[in-house]
This record gives structure tokens, sequence and C-alpha cells, in this order.
């Protein structure tokens, strides 16, 4: 499984938002929001490795998930993504995904550039993958899938906001034997300013907040995580708005039915439009602070 390093001992800031009995603070000794209290690492640590934890009664999720996939709609984020790290970091064929679910990104990356492997704590997930050889439970593991010195990249997507210490998380990543020439993050872009709307004009309260939703991210928030674990952000993007769907009157929040009709609208979308949705997802984030997700590609201090 996943180790989880220990948190910070002390934790102090204001309280900002709670919902269903969970509160979120600004954290001063953290530097981001984040659940208060915190849960413990061991009981997480166990929750993602359960059968009957994080990925419970998850088998439609995942068909749903591989149907978009053979239909090539997740393939233009991928690419995209691909872009961001050989523009930022230079270019190398080898990556090890932080937390792969079913490995689809794994397979995508196997298929179209090099070798990946990734790290996947539920035995849930990677007995769904289309790719289950390439999946392991920790990080040693997959890291000795990468034999000799030639670099590596790390991903890791909607996987710190789960985390009780991403910073710590991060650092055992950057501590394998290969060398890591840097890493694209995404997580939940939280408190945006669509997302803020909603909460004091729809009457759906702070829905996002959730016990398996730890750590809640902004630009700022999300790059004090990067440098404290020895990174440097050189590139900020975010994804599609989806709260513009519910602003628009397409209430999905609470209806899972149209949550994934929105999904699947946008990854149609992006299929359609391509690059030039990403492009605009970044003038959106830029200039008005929009988008579900937040992206950010950062390198390995001293490198490159």
């Amino acid at each position: 499984m996943v180790k989880i390093a220990s948190p910070a001992t002390t934790h102090y800031g204001p309280p900002i938002a709670s919902h269903n009995g969970l509160k979120v603070q600004v954290c001063f000794q953290c530097g981001y929001k984040h659940l208060a209290p915190l849960p413990n690492p061991d009981t997480i640590t166990r929750f993602y490795a359960d059968p009957d934890g994080f990925y419970k009664d998850a088998e439609q999720m995942f068909r749903i998930d591989a149907n978009h996939h053979h239909m090539g709609l997740w393939d233009p984020l991928y690419r995209w993504e691909t872009t961001q790290l050989f523009t930022h970091l230079g270019p190398a064929t080898r990556i090890i995904d932080l937390g792969a679910g079913t490995g689809w990104f794994v397979k995508w990356w196997a298929d179209n550039i090099g070798r990946a492997v990734g790290v996947e704590p539920s035995p849930v997930a990677r007995s769904n993958s289309p790719v289950p050889a390439r999946l392991f439970p920790t990080l040693p593991e997959s890291a000795r899938k990468f034999a000799g010195g030639n670099p590596v990249y790390l991903r890791a997507r909607l996987v710190l906001e789960h985390l009780v210490d991403p910073v710590g998380f991060l650092k055992e990543a950057v501590g394998i034997p290969q060398r890591v020439k840097g890493i694209i993050v995404t997580t939940p872009n939280e408190w945006n300013p669509l997302q803020d709307r909603i909460v004091k004009r729809d009457g759906v309260g702070n829905w996002f907040i959730d016990k398996t939703h730890i750590n809640y991210f902004d630009k700022q928030g999300l790059g004090v995580v990067l440098r404290e674990a020895g990174f440097e952000p050189l590139g900020w993007y975010a994804t599609h708005p989806l709260e513009l769907w519910q602003l628009a009157g397409f209430k999905y929040i609470g209806d899972d039915q149209k949550g994934q009709r929105v999904h699947l609208a946008r990854l149609n979308l992006e299929k359609r439009l391509g690059r030039v949705a990403f492009g605009l997802y970044k003038i959106l984030f830029d200039r008005l602070g929009w988008g579900r997700e937040i992206i950010c590609v950062a390198k390995l201090r001293d490198t490159i």
C-alpha cells in the first residue's frame, strides 16, 4: 500500500467552511486548507487498500470509464498532458503514475510514448485494469520496474487531496533511485469563483467537502506543497469549468445521471476542439480563476 507520512503535529488557523459535520480550516502550519481535525494516516492508508474502501461498488463507474477510453475521449487530455511535460521538462519516455486507478493513462502512455507503470493501492482498481501487470500497490515496487539511470516523469492526478501528508508523499516519490525530471499534478480547484457562487446562490452548501477529500487546494496552496516537496512550478493550467453547467440551470450536483452527462459533454468537447479547448481553459483560469481542477507542471529543483 502507499506509504503516507505522518502529518505535522500542530495545525492552527481559522475554520473556513463545514458540511455534514466535517470542518475545513485554513491551516497556517501547512499553508493550505484541510479537514480539521485531520484523520488518522493509518486509517486512510487502510481505506484505500481495502476492497470495501474507496472503490467499493465501483463496477458501474469502471464500465463507464472503460467505455469512454475505448471511444478515445480521454486521448486529448493525455496528449495535452504529455505536450506540457515535454515543453516544460524536456522529453523522457518513462513515467510513474501515482494513484493510477484502473491504469488507463498507464496503458495510453505505454501504447503511444514509452514505458509506464502505476502505483495503485486498491486491489479492486488493479483487478479492473486493462494493464494489471503494470500496476503495483507500492511506489518501490513500481520504481523497481525502471532499472537504469534514464529519467522519469511523475504524474499525480486527483491524488494529493486524499492524503494526510501530501508533502511527505511527494518527497517519498522523488526519493526513488531513478532521476526524476519533474511532475504533472492535478487537484480540484476549490473555492474558485464559480464554485463560491454556487455555494452562495444554489442552496447546495459546501457539497464538495467529504471525508475522503482531506485537502482543499487553490493555486497558492498547491504551490506551497510542491515547493515544500522540492519542486519548482513552471506552468499552471486548469480543466473544464464544470460549475458553469450548474449555474446555467443544468443542476447536476447531487444527481449522478446528470453529472455523468455533463462529464461526457466535457469529454466530447475536448475531443472535438483538441488543444483549443485546453488553451481556452488556461485563459479562463489565468484571467478569472475558473476551472474545476488545477494542473501544474513542476520541475524537481537542480534538474533540467
